[in-house]
């Protein structure tokens, strides 16, 4: 359960902080959208700027080489950028080459084939949706723009997204309300991840307290209890007392010590000292006083 919870507190608040993130997104530039789109060519919207109107048709454009595919996570097909320029600017083959600075990127996912999406350009007229706002390069497609076009100030570019309308401004908030609801269930459940945790340890602690206790009194010896002498029991079985009077010692017969009499003691046995041949003394011993007896 505290797994669980950990992993529920973990990822919501990071899912949740995706989604008003995305929702923010989507109302800036849904508040920039309106319902009857602008018709204007290139040049214009490069004179306009970013702001304004994010529901346009261009015209009077070019779609030059070369485009830039975009990767998404393993390495998988995203979509394509295509630099467009209006029609009085240096053709592809003309003598000047493609240029170099280039103001405006078309960003196309309804194509799977890269190749495609000149033919789909190709029209008088495309609707697209202006993204500075929502939709830019990744780092890698980015990379990439910066080689081919060295000149560009992509501080300054324009980047739109072909046949998209952002979502409306009352999706974008409910979006922003499911992210900020998922946010604070994750911190709600870290709080009570965190409370069992610790209920959790503060039982486990009990329990090897408890343990540690019985344990202990196991192996402890008993200590013994002598009662008072007026609450002692004549016919329980005789154990050792603690003399609580000194009286009694004195009615009890003493043992009778050993004697330290030389008389009484025993004799000690002589070891026989080893004597050579010549001063072997033939003489009798003298009868010791117990071989009289």
């Amino acid at each position: 359960m505290v797994r669980f919870l950990l992993a529920l507190g973990i990822g919501l608040p990071i899912f949740g902080s995706v989604f008003v993130w995305k929702g923010l997104q989507e109302r800036d530039v849904a508040r920039d959208w309106s319902a009857t789109p602008e018709t204007m060519p290139v040049s214009k919207l490069i004179a306009r700027g970013p702001e304004g109107n994010a529901n346009v048709i261009l015209t009077d454009y070019v779609a030059i080489k070369p485009y830039v595919i975009q990767r998404g996570r393993r390495n998988s097909y995203s979509g394509t950028w295509v630099p467009i320029v209006p029609k009085d600017a240096t053709q592809p083959n003309g003598p000047g080459g493609p240029p170099k600075a280039v103001k405006v990127f078309v960003y196309s996912t309804k194509v799977r084939d890269p190749d495609e999406v000149y033919q789909r350009l190709s029209s008088p007229q495309l609707p697209v949706m202006v993204s500075n706002k929502m939709v830019t390069p990744n780092s890698g497609a980015m990379d990439e723009l910066e080689e081919n076009f060295p000149q560009t100030d992509f501080s300054t570019c324009i980047f739109v997204y072909e046949g998209r309308e952002p979502a409306s401004e009352t999706t974008s908030m409910l979006v922003i309300g499911g992210g900020i609801a998922a946010v604070l269930i994750g911190i709600a459940c870290l709080g009570l991840c965190l409370l069992l945790w610790r209920k959790n340890a503060a039982k486990a602690q009990e329990k090897k307290g408890r343990f540690r206790d019985e344990y202990d009194d196991e192996d402890r010896p008993r200590k013994r209890r002598y009662l008072p002498q007026d609450e002692r029991d004549d016919d329980a079985p005789r154990r050792k007392r603690h003399r609580a009077d000194d009286s009694e010692d004195e009615d009890r017969p003493r043992r009778k010590s050993r004697s330290t009499d030389e008389h009484d003691a025993p004799p000690r046995r002589r070891r026989p000292v080893a004597r050579d041949d010549d001063d072997f003394d033939d003489r009798p011993r003298r009868r010791s006083r117990r071989d009289d007896d």
